[in-house]
Formats: structure tokens, sequence, C-alpha cells
């Protein structure tokens, strides 16, 4: 990653650090029904603010990844995939009795378990982590 890379991701941290999540339960609950109904401005809002959420996972997973070649760009671009995801599907989920937090974690992870499994099919694990 060069100079303007790393500048710019971390601006963008610094931006998204500033959102506040978790949203209030309600608040989540009522943008999923008008997600429901098609709302692109719910989808937005929603996404948004669990910007944070995304950069998290993907800077954890940078902690333990960032050796294999992955920058911490491309983690937030999947993560940020996830995300989108997830706020997608979340206003179609008839069962909503977890947080959105919790709902959004774990299509975030999979996207960046899939980046991941790319990277080591691409490029080989000889760079085992010994637990």
């Amino acid at each position: 990653m060069d100079a303007q890379d790393d500048e710019s991701v971390r601006l963008y941290l610094e931006r998204v650090r500033k959102i506040t999540f978790p949203l209030p339960r309600i608040e989540e609950l009522e943008l999923a029904r008008r997600i429901a109904n098609g709302e692109a401005a719910a989808r937005l809002t929603l996404a948004e603010h669990y910007l944070g959420l995304a950069a998290e996972c993907a800077e954890a997973r940078y902690g333990k990844e960032g050796w294999r070649g992955i920058t911490l760009k491309e983690l937030i671009q999947e993560a940020n995939t996830g995300l989108s995801l997830a706020v997608a599907r979340y206003g179609k989920a008839k069962n909503k009795e977890h947080h959105f937090t919790d709902f959004a974690r774990g299509y975030i992870t999979l996207y960046l378990d899939r980046l991941v499994d790319a990277y080591r099919h691409k490029y080989g694990d000889t760079n085992t982590l010994s637990t």
C-alpha cells in the first residue's frame, strides 16, 4: 500500500469512528421495516451507521492476516461489501430477534473469510500461524 492509500485509509477510519453505532433497537427495526418497503434512504442510513463495525472487523482481521499481503484497504472494502449485503437482507429477514450488529457481523466475517481464502488459494499458505 502506498503513502496515498495509507492516508486515505487513515482518514476513512477517522471519519467512520465518529459515527455512532449501534443504533437503538427501535430505530433498527424501523429502518428494517422501511428497507423491506424498498426505501433506499433507509438502506443508506443503516449502512452508514454501521461502517464503523465493518472497519472494526477489518482492522481485527488485518492484525491476524496483514502479514499475508492483504492490505487494510482491501479488508475494509470487503467488509463493506458484507455490510451492504447484510443491510439488504436485514429488511427481508423474518426473524429480527438479534440486533443488526450481530446480523451484520456474520456477513462481514463471511466476506473477510472469502478474501483471505482467495489469497491463500492464489499465493499458498506457507506462513501459517502457530497457536
